[in-house]
């Protein structure tokens, strides 16, 4: 038989019945809320946690009258569906709201739920990360939203590396050793070869901001640095202690001789538009106006805690809170290298230098910011 009629005739079937030919695409599984936002009068911060299917509204305490009766605006993912849907009135202060959203194929839903905070508006603001809970991915989270860490970021890796997710195996903890109640623990792990690259060292980390989940394939770029802040921050003050691991420092994956030091810092600036600064800006941005660097971050001295007491540098302008719009990052680190950014003929290349030591460990407690 003829091998090219062959191909013909097959041709001419699908070409009569296109539907018998080509696989018609599956519908979507993805139910996701990718954006979430209120009324342009009301000043708010919004941040999507898709590992806890949570919405974070930082909301100034002028505005919270409004939230009894307001109608958000959602973006879902492709062809899905969110009840109650976008645009419709609710109550934003009910605990029990909670948005559901199904995904094109009828079947995958999500259900997230709303976690309402104040925008930071004292003249001096406390932290004593006494309350906290534990993610379904089994780390610590502060129940005070301001606050967030990396762990997110790592907890692929232990599932790659084998290490079970539980709280003591992530490197930002909590514990009960606090000057006050319970504090933040930050502890720099060992990492491994996960995938096509190696992280050597995690370091434990915690800021005020926000970890984005969506870009948890680039840590620097998924820490979103600041809170917005309505003062002009004069001094940073709380309680550590810090103890540098034993053994060699990995320097990216090479031992050497060298010591580890902890990082503890405060970044105020201009966040017009709801700029947020990330890793890869919070130390060179031209948005940046002043600055506290703990100076000396090596190991503390004994078992007890130290008050550190960190004064903003110069101003590089006055804050025009009238006109434009500020935030405030504060960091802090159980190693000061411990992720760092790469550059590339002067720009940020996807490239992550990593260093530290394993077992260094920095408790930070009673976190306070005196304003002017």
């Amino acid at each position: 038989m003829n091998k090219n009629k062959i191909r013909i005739v097959a041709a001419s079937v699908c070409l009569a019945g296109m539907s018998g030919c080509i696989r018609s695409e599956q519908p979507s599984s993805e139910a996701d809320i990718t954006a979430f936002s209120l009324p342009e009068n009301i000043e708010v911060e919004s941040d999507i946690d898709q590992t806890n299917n949570s919405i974070y509204l930082t909301v100034d305490s002028k505005f919270w009258g409004a939230l009894t009766n307001i109608a958000p605006k959602i973006k879902l993912s492709a062809k899905a569906t969110v009840n109650p849907p976008s645009g419709t009135p609710v109550d934003l202060t009910n605990t029990a709201l909670r948005y559901v959203v199904t995904a094109e194929n009828g079947v995958s839903t999500k259900t997230y739920s709303i976690m309402l905070d104040s925008a930071i508006n004292n003249d001096t603001v406390l932290f004593s990360f006494d309350s906290w809970s534990i993610s379904k991915d089994g780390y610590y989270v502060s129940d005070n939203h301001d606050w967030s860490n990396g762990n997110a970021g790592v907890t692929m890796g232990l599932t790659l590396l084998g290490i079970p997710k539980i709280p003591e195996s992530y490197p930002s903890q909590m514990t009960t050793d606090g000057k006050s109640g319970c504090a933040v623990k930050l502890e720099t792990k060992r990492g491994g070869k996960i995938l096509f690259f190696t992280i050597p060292v995690w370091s434990g980390n915690f800021f005020l901001g926000n970890f984005n989940t969506s870009k948890v394939m680039n840590p620097l770029e998924a820490t979103e640095f600041g809170r917005t802040y309505k003062h002009k921050p004069k001094i940073l003050q709380g309680y550590y202690k810090y103890r540098e691991g034993s053994g060699k420092y990995n320097d990216n994956g090479t031992e050497v001789d060298r010591a580890d030091s902890c990082s503890i810092y405060a970044v105020f600036y201009r966040a017009d538009k709801d700029t947020t600064l990330n890793a890869y800006g919070l130390d060179t941005s031209p948005l940046i106006l002043a600055r506290a660097d703990l100076a000396d971050g090596s190991s503390t001295v004994g078992d007890d805690f130290h008050k550190f007491s960190i004064e903003f540098g110069q101003y590089k302008e006055e804050p025009d809170f009238e006109n434009h719009h500020y935030k405030l990052a504060i960091v802090f680190s159980s190693s000061a290298r411990g992720a760092t950014a790469t550059y590339e003929n002067g720009q940020p290349s996807k490239e992550i230098f990593y260093a530290g030591k394993v077992g260094s460990t920095l408790i930070v407690d009673e976190v306070m910011v005196i304003n002017y």
